[in-house]
């Protein structure tokens, strides 16, 4: 279970962004500005890589007001998120990290 106090102060995430894991689950919890306003965005994935090693595809997205109010909606919302995991988390040798998409190359 992931406890409310666990995710640090508000004031962290004006300039970084938190993660960590729940069982099999992986979090992340990070600022976002969308049309002008603060909002906090949390994504939960299952592991066992870290964020930037895993397909986006497989990540599942949840947004909340910046505030005490949305960090408490977060929290509920990631402990509900664990359940939908397995409860091992699979090997790094039984998943291949995400590779992105080479980006197209203009032969003009």
């Amino acid at each position: 279970m992931i406890h409310r106090r666990e995710l640090l102060d508000l004031s962290f995430y004006e300039s970084s962004a938190f993660t960590g894991s729940c069982g099999s689950m992986c979090y992340r919890i990070a600022m976002v500005n969308e049309n002008g306003c603060k909002l906090l965005d949390a994504c939960s994935w299952l592991g066992p890589y870290a964020y930037p090693q895993t397909d986006p595809s497989g990540m599942t997205h949840h947004r909340a007001d910046f505030s005490e109010e949305g960090m408490e909606e977060l929290t509920r919302w990631l402990n509900g998120q664990v359940n939908k995991y397995p409860d091992q988390m699979p090997g790094i040798l039984d998943v291949d990290p995400y590779q992105p998409p080479a980006p197209e190359v203009d032969e003009d």
